[in-house]
């Protein structure tokens, strides 16, 4: 059986290790700027992500009409800066991995130009293809006008039955049409890597166990050891992405109820499925083209390093 590849891999380990033994090292990369003779383009890009504020407010009006006339200033602030916030984020432009050194090239963009560059390349074609002509003739590097924010996700895995491997479930969310990028299609866990302080080190670790506490209510006792998949480039937004895994200690039932219950951003998904770690590859054949590329990479990777345990035949991912 086969499904459709919508990523391509930037780095690779031969096995997947614990996060924790990734040595990680930054250079500068290129900061992502515009020449003169493309200002039309710069600008361009700037009212998209004003057209998709308008339509983040209007996919959360009721909620924020609600939090305006109690004057909730907490909610008010928070749906705020998720709809119109412009942090920054960084910019990931080579990367490299040498054993467990990953050495990354990077420099400093924000949430704006993430919408106008990658969130728009998504789905219009034409604008994508332009955007990767131009970086083409002016620099030879087809992901030269695009933000490509460095970004994080995970695969979230339980047991049934301790240690048995044929007994995993893993958690896949829809998402919902409240979140500005890839709505209403499915994916695993995780964000856009925040900057650290003074551009300090990245914890993947702790970015991840931050997105899981806000995604599904998890907590830190709860999840277990971060490994190591790789780095991947999502093929329509162009977006360089850690995938990842992580085995989480608690029951079926808990992890609904949290989900339901004590998710700060449990707006961002529309339902939360458990999927057997046999039903992965059937998933994938179903949705793998459709949904987040790089939750499909995660996915992908987790399968292929389990297969031999479960007595399954590898599974073989199709370049289109």
């Amino acid at each position: 059986m086969s499904y459709q590849k919508t990523w391509e891999v930037i780095v690779e380990p031969e096995n997947p290790f614990p996060i924790r033994d990734l040595r990680v090292h930054t250079a500068q990369g290129e900061p992502l700027k515009f020449p003169l003779h493309r200002v039309n383009l710069n600008d361009e890009i700037l009212r998209y992500w004003d057209r998709k504020q308008i339509e983040m407010v209007t996919a959360r009006a009721e909620t924020f009409a609600q939090a305006l006339r109690q004057v909730d200033t907490p909610t008010i602030a928070r749906m705020q800066r998720q709809i119109g916030g412009i942090d920054q984020k960084y910019r990931c432009t080579a990367a490299v991995l040498r054993d467990q050194d990953l050495y990354l090239a990077l420099s400093v963009t924000n949430y704006m130009m993430f919408v106008g560059t990658n969130e728009r390349a998504i789905n219009d074609q034409e604008f994508r293809a332009r955007l990767i002509q131009a970086g083409l003739e002016d620099a030879a590097d087809p992901n030269r006008y695009f933000a490509n924010p460095l970004a994080m996700c995970a695969v979230v895995y339980g047991f049934n039955r301790v240690d048995d491997h044929t007994s995993i479930y893993v958690p896949i969310a829809l998402r919902s049409d409240k979140v500005a990028i890839y709505p209403n299609v499915h994916h695993v866990f995780g964000g856009i890597v925040d900057v650290g302080e003074q551009g300090g080190r990245i914890d993947f670790g702790e970015r991840m166990r931050t997105e899981l506490r806000e995604e599904i209510g998890l907590e830190d006792r709860e999840m277990g050891d971060l490994s190591f998949r790789g780095i991947i480039r999502q093929g329509p937004s162009r977006i360089p992405e850690v995938i990842s895994s992580l085995p989480i200690y608690v029951d079926q039932n808990t992890l609904q109820e949290r989900w339901r219950t004590k998710a700060p951003a449990k707006f961002e998904h529309r339902n939360l499925t458990l999927y057997g770690i046999r039903d992965i590859e059937p998933f994938l054949e179903e949705y793998g083209a459709t949904m987040v590329p790089s939750g499909a990479a995660a996915l992908d990777s987790f399968l292929r390093h389990h297969s031999e345990s479960l007595g399954l035949g590898e599974a073989q991912p199709t370049l289109q």
